[in-house]
């Protein structure tokens, strides 16, 4: 291949990856400044003693309770707003 092309083909993935660098860093920042962390930390500090990943089976059992109490208040209304509370706690 002739030098000229190299040259271009240099310039071209150069130009390629400085764009896909400023796309990248745009969508983070983005996504940064929607998850806004003092409001994050303030809401997670209310709930963090009924929503965690059990270590023990004392933790488990308490899971448990919390999940049958959700889903006698829920039910099987998808739009209620605990409903994605109870389906996190499912899973845990």
């Amino acid at each position: 291949m002739s030098e000229l092309f190299w040259q271009l083909y240099r310039q071209l993935f150069s130009n390629l990856v400085v764009n896909l660098d400023n796309t990248l860093f745009s969508q983070v920042e983005e996504i940064m400044q929607s998850f806004n962390l003092d409001q994050t930390i303030t809401a997670w500090s209310s709930i963090a003693e009924n929503v965690f990943v059990p270590h023990t089976e004392e933790e488990y059992e308490r899971l448990v309770e919390i999940l049958d109490c959700l889903i006698h208040q829920v039910g099987e209304d998808e739009t209620h707003p605990l409903a994605s509370l109870m389906e996190v706690i499912g899973v845990l």
